[in-house]
């Protein structure tokens, strides 16, 4: 990976954790912020990080939860949960528990 798209994956980190509290984060957006096309956003996310964006975004968030968890930086699972985009929790739990096999 080069120091460009090193930069240009931080950028784009920075972005999703920016708007981290919203439920749904619109590709197009994301896309006309990183100045590219969807297509383009999607390919570039395939090939830096071999995931598609939605799931990249996904564990982006879960990834922020996981470190407000570790943190105790809110009171309860249900506070991580919507402070982190998820307005259900017990969606949150699962998709926390498939990917840190922690419930």
């Amino acid at each position: 990976i080069t120091v460009l798209d090193q930069e240009w994956l931080m950028n784009l980190e920075q972005e999703i954790y920016g708007t981290i509290n919203q439920n749904f984060l619109n590709l197009y957006e994301l896309s006309y912020k990183m100045a590219v096309s969807e297509r383009q956003l999607h390919r570039k996310i395939a090939s830096l990080v071999y995931l598609t964006p939605n799931k990249y975004i996904r564990i982006l968030h879960l990834h922020k939860a996981k470190k407000m968890i570790d943190n105790y930086i809110e009171r309860s699972i249900s506070q991580i949960s919507y402070a982190v985009g998820y307005n259900d929790v017990h969606y949150f739990s699962r998709l926390f528990f498939e990917q840190y096999n922690v419930s």
